[in-house]
């Protein structure tokens, strides 16, 4: 399946801006995000997860309102998939 890239833009900016730095994984800073975002941008496997096996919604605010459950593991799978690729490439130590 293909993600635009109009829409993995818009899922990397919603969740970077609606979701509190406290809430991010460990040591996820939007330094250390920018590191990645490039590599996370073109990993298809990672769009089929977190947009299209989560139901492709292209509106974030009515989806969190109309299935939270579902939005907050769409939204964990977002970052937790993310921290992996931090932790992988030495961006993050734990």
């Amino acid at each position: 399946m293909f993600t635009s890239e109009e829409t993995k833009q818009y899922y990397w900016d919603w969740f970077l801006e609606n979701t509190p730095k406290s809430e991010r994984p460990f040591g996820m800073t939007d330094k250390r995000l920018e590191k990645v975002r490039g590599e996370i941008f073109v990993d298809e496997f990672f769009w089929s997860d977190v947009y299209h096996r989560h139901g492709g919604h292209n509106d974030l605010n009515s989806f969190k309102e109309e299935n939270s459950f579902v939005f907050e593991h769409c939204q964990g799978n977002f970052f937790g998939m993310i921290y992996e690729v931090m932790i992988l490439r030495g961006i993050v130590k734990i």
